[in-house]
């Protein structure tokens, strides 16, 4: 039997309300059995601390409205009767997913409970902030009428920072400021909708794979710079949702105060460090090749090294492209880590490059939303039966 997968619980501690123990009780139920877990009333009775009569209770209602499913009775070796085993059941709700982080195309997917992708689909766009409000709003609707499930919500995730309301505080890459994005996307679908950071939501994918540890650190290098934190197994927001947002730090090096940004500032790390920035000093010297990659992983590790020093954190994830964040880029940044942190008291972290999974953010935005959605469930289930 495979051990239970952690994901993050919601930032603010439920209260304790019947409405909110309850739904505490239906998200540590679903935990436990996430993502293909299988397990008795008994144990899961067991693992949250709850009496067999409450979580026959709440397991018969999650059953009810189509979060859990019965796979049989229990095969394994044991004398008694055999209990009936609960799982998560993946065919009936859908969520409904929009990636605002690829250039020049919005990417949406269904996404079932555990956030495999049973469609996806994209629709090319302009950069105007009109065209890409309403292309969300016309993707989603797109995958509404394509799902022959009920839809439980909308998730989006936005390159920039978000706020808990879901609304958009900054987003440079798509020229947007204090845009009430959930808020517009769900007036228009009359849907649940939760909204939030790009690379906090791949984080929490990866973190739900166990590719992750609980103290770590994700780096993606792509047309900007950006980073996500995992501490103590809770993503890290920030007092002003802007943790991780490292690509208009200012950096220090060598080279004459560094290209301007498209912040407007002059010497920031995404001049230096993202995707668009390596190609260019590439293309303009390709012998250096070697040399540049190395530059590149050495600013990134000056950048990193004070912040990965005080967290005390185990593991560096870098995202990019493999022809950029390979051996050489990798090595430099690990060498000045190794040399900045060394000591006969703290392990240095280990810098690996992150594996290139499909439609990470997508999912890790379907897992940070569940906390909110769940609950909701039966108000939603009771919606549809009357309806029918």
């Amino acid at each position: 039997m495979t051990k239970s997968t952690r994901i993050s619980t919601p930032d603010a501690e439920l209260s304790k309300s019947t409405a909110d123990i309850r739904a505490r009780n239906v998200w540590s139920i679903f935990r436990a059995l996430f993502p293909h877990n299988c397990l008795s009333r008994a144990e899961l009775g067991r693992r949250i601390g709850v009496s067999r009569m409450a979580i026959g209770e709440i397991t018969k209602e999650m059953c009810d409205t189509r979060i859990l499913t019965t796979t049989g009775l229990d095969a394994r070796p044991g004398r008694g009767k055999r209990s009936t085993m609960l799982a998560i059941d993946t065919s009936y709700w859908r969520l409904i997913g929009i990636d605002l982080s690829q250039p020049y195309v919005l990417v949406g997917a269904l996404l079932d409970l555990v956030g495999n992708v049973s469609e996806r689909t994209e629709i090319v766009h302009d950069d105007s902030y009109d065209s890409r409000a309403s292309d969300i709003i016309a993707l989603a609707r797109r995958l509404q009428k394509q799902s022959t499930s009920p839809i439980l919500g909308v998730v989006i995730t936005v390159p920039g920072i978000v706020d808990a309301s879901g609304t958009v505080l900054l987003s440079i890459r798509l020229g947007w400021k204090n845009l009430p994005l959930q808020t517009i996307v769900q007036d228009a679908l009359q849907l649940p909708v939760l909204a939030g950071n790009t690379i906090n939501a791949t984080l929490a994918a990866e973190h739900s794979n166990r590719a992750f540890t609980d103290n770590s650190m994700l780096v993606k290098i792509g047309m900007g710079v950006g980073a996500g934190l995992y501490i103590n197994g809770e993503i890290v927001r920030g007092d002003s949702f802007a943790a991780g947002e490292i690509g208009h730090i200012t950096v220090q090096t060598s080279q004459a105060n560094g290209s301007e940004c498209g912040c407007g500032k002059t010497g920031c790390l995404e001049t230096f460090v993202s995707d668009k920035s390596i190609r260019a000093r590439l293309a303009a010297a390709p012998e250096r090749r070697t040399e540049i990659l190395s530059e590149a992983g050495q600013i990134l590790g000056q950048t990193l090294a004070m912040t990965v020093g005080l967290l005390d954190l185990r593991n560096i994830y870098i995202d990019g492209q493999p022809d950029l964040v390979g051996n050489t880029f990798l090595d430099a940044l690990q060498q000045v880590l190794d040399h900045a942190l060394t000591s006969e008291y703290r392990r240095v972290p280990e810098v690996c490059r992150c594996q290139q999974l499909p439609d990470r953010p997508l999912k890790g935005q379907t897992l940070l939303a569940l906390p909110t959605l769940l609950p909701t469930v039966r108000t939603h289930f009771q919606v549809l039966s009357n309806s029918q």
